[in-house]
């Protein structure tokens, strides 16, 4: 990651590497005493000594960020992973949240009743009565009471390092593929008491699990399907294992065989007659990356990634052949089956599927409400989202705990960014270039123009009847808008670096420009920008905002930067805050600054009271990936890409946090 460019667009396949806490050091002798030093020299090393000590956090707090000072307030959106149905009921995945949906009309699937935070996504969910349990990848086991009217109720966790996968009932306990943790058994006879009772450490990294008679199935990832003996719960033991090719992501058990989903290597058929001694005999080496797997009857359904969903005729066990297909328009990872089959589509939501004729599975119903959010921008009562596999997405937000989603714009590119002034979104949109919408309707958002651009449009900002467009390595374009139906450029600069974001102070263009730190660009010439200064800063230079005059720069690994920028032509860093993880966005609000970052937290406020020493005053604690946001009021909203649109609220009268508990807000 460091020194590169990752844009939002890619930012989505690959967890982001975290970024460990600054260290304070001094020179080896700064702390010795000197023969004959005087009084004051051996009571600033005292003093010295006492304050590093205060700066080393305790150990309660070294466990990592919490959320305090702001709440969850709402959500739309995001990749949908793992879906459960039970009668008419369907519970999604939401991003990083937990939606119910009314499917009693399979073709007008309806949210109702409360969306449910859970701080990370859900990877499978499986209903049991009036509860749900959820294995929630890195927020672990999720178990959560639904009344009738879509209320939820979260009634018990369970939690270990790493990550909770896949989850299967039976007896009163709850069996948890925990990846590299194993297969955990828990007592749920008390739902709202969890207690594990009973593990086996896998070898490899558990990912699924299914149940049949006395037998646990345990997809094991890279070591295949490992089979225990759950005759005792307390005590779980391997009876038989075979390795597979490769990464054993799923499985289903029905009479003798179990039926992996393996990845690049399809579906693999098990005979398990023999549990000692299980043996492959079949398999069907599908196109696409197979993610999960359901045996109804003679078939086994598929979700084979972006190749959608298969049915294949496992009749024969020895011979299993496709005999039809739904190419969802998503990434088809998970399947949930009830009147009807159900996909977990990813970015492209929940996809309903005829498959009364397993020969032509057909689409009865979708949705889909927001996939990757990856720009946010706000104006007046509305907020527009982009969505980079769908188009630009307008929500009322009047009501910001209860959005209302009222126009749509399809097509866009990666949407990067978003500036909206006059009734018109000017939309940086990746490899798309520029494009203007009149959002005067916001019902119908409709397209004004497109411009191509050398490079990739990752940033911009609007000044004076011109957009100043950040566009990677080609650098900072001008490009004059003042009739937005015609934009022309009519300037650039080739930054050194990759152009990622844009601040206009005066006639001044300040470019956060990746590896290449902060450029500033005189723009007193739109048609000649020319870089008058610039600062390099330690990290990334992803993103930047101004206050007053001080521009904060996201600096990914390197946290926010603190510039004075009173004097254009000599900008100095006064400040620092080194934060976990990534800063990917800043914004700055009032009397706060807000970031957005990958997680955990995915969001900070910041007290820049004193710009040389900024200090946490706020954090919600979330895992993914928050690569921009908006504030308005007391509340922000984060583009999260596959945890989707995040509305978070400030709750009154914040408390900042005394400056010596963390190792974070050191000045240089």
């Amino acid at each position: 990651m460091y020194g590169q460019v990752y844009y939002k667009a890619h930012r989505r396949a690959n967890r982001l590497p975290p970024c460990g806490r600054m260290r304070l050091t001094a020179p080896a002798d700064a702390l010795q005493l000197r023969p004959g030093g005087s009084t004051m020299h051996r009571l600033r090393v005292i003093i010295a000594i006492i304050l590093a000590g205060l700066l080393i956090p305790p150990p309660a707090l070294a466990r990592g960020p919490v959320t305090y000072n702001v709440e969850w307030a709402a959500a739309w959106g995001g990749a949908t992973y793992a879906a459960a149905v039970q009668g008419t009921t369907a519970a999604v995945g939401m991003g990083t949240a937990l939606a119910l949906l009314d499917v009693s009309d399979a073709g007008r699937p309806q949210r109702f009743g409360q969306v449910l935070p859970l701080t990370d996504s859900p990877q499978r969910i499986v209903f049991s009565g009036e509860y749900l349990y959820v294995a929630a990848d890195r927020a672990g086991l999720r178990i959560i009471r639904v009344s009738d009217d879509g209320r939820m109720e979260e009634v018990g966790v369970y939690q270990l390092p790493g990550h909770a996968y896949g989850v299967a009932l039976a007896g009163g306990y709850a069996f948890v593929a925990y990846g590299e943790a194993g297969l955990r058994v828990l007592d749920v006879s008390n739902p709202s008491a969890p207690a594990e009772v009973g593990y086996y450490d896998t070898p490899g990294t558990a990912r699924d699990v299914a149940l049949a008679g006395p037998y646990a199935y345990v997809a094991d990832g890279d070591r295949g399907l490992r089979i225990l003996d759950i005759s005792n719960p307390a005590a779980p033991a391997s009876v038989g294992a075979i390795t597979l090719a490769g990464q054993c992501y799923s499985v289903d058990a029905a009479g003798s065989y179990a039926y992996a989903a393996c990845g690049w290597a399809g579906l693999r058929v098990v005979d398990v007659s023999q549990p000692a001694n299980p043996r492959e005999v079949g398999y069907y080496d599908s196109p696409g990356t197979a993610w999960d797997v359901m045996v109804i009857g003679p078939y086994a359904y598929l979700a084979d990634g972006s190749r959608g969903l298969r049915v294949i005729d496992v009749s024969t066990p020895t011979a299993p052949r496709a005999v039809g297909l739904y190419d969802t328009p998503g990434t088809a990872v998970g399947l949930a089956a009830g009147a009807h089959m159900y996909v977990a589509d990813g970015a492209r939501g929940l996809c309903i599927v005829d498959i009364s004729s397993p020969a032509s599975p057909s689409e009865l119903g979708r949705w889909n409400p927001l996939g990757l959010a990856s720009a946010v921008a706000l104006a007046g009562r509305y907020a527009y989202a982009a969505d980079a596999n769908r188009g630009l997405v307008v929500l009322d937000i009047s009501s910001p705990t209860a959005l209302t989603p009222i126009g749509f714009y399809p097509g866009l590119g990666d949407g990067e960014d978003i500036a909206v002034d006059g009734g018109l979104a000017y939309i940086a949109d990746g490899w798309a270039g520029l494009r203007i919408l009149d959002i005067s309707q916001p019902l119908t958002p409709t397209l004004v123009a497109r411009m191509d651009v050398p490079g990739y449009a990752a940033g911009l900002a609007l000044a004076g009847g011109y957009i100043y467009l950040a566009a990677a390595d080609a650098g900072l374009r001008v490009i004059h808008v003042a009739e937005p139906g015609n934009p022309r450029e009519v300037g650039a600069y080739d930054t050194p670096g990759s152009a990622r974001a844009v601040a206009v102070t005066g006639s001044y263009a300040l470019v956060a420009d990746g590896e290449a730190g902060l450029r500033v660009v005189d723009i007193a010439d739109p048609g000649a920008p020319a870089e008058v200064a610039f600062l390099d800063t330690p990290g990334f230079a992803e993103d930047i905002a101004l206050r007053g005059t001080l521009a904060l720069v996201a600096d990914q690994q390197g946290g926010v930067r603190v510039v004075d920028v009173s004097d254009p032509l000599h900008p100095r860093e006064i400040g620092a805050y080194a934060a976990e993880g990534l800063v990917l966005g800043v914004k700055a609000a009032g009397g706060a600054v807000f970031l957005a970052k990958s997680g955990p937290p995915i969001f900070e406020a910041l007290d820049i009271s004193r710009p040389n020493m900024p200090v946490q005053a706020g954090a919600y604690q979330a895992w993914g990936r928050a690569v921009d946001l908006a504030a308005a009021g007391d509340y922000a909203f984060l583009a999260a890409l596959d945890g989707g649109l995040l509305i978070l609220r400030a709750v009154p009268n914040l408390r900042i946090l005394p400056i010596p508990l963390y190792m974070r807000n050191l000045a240089p």
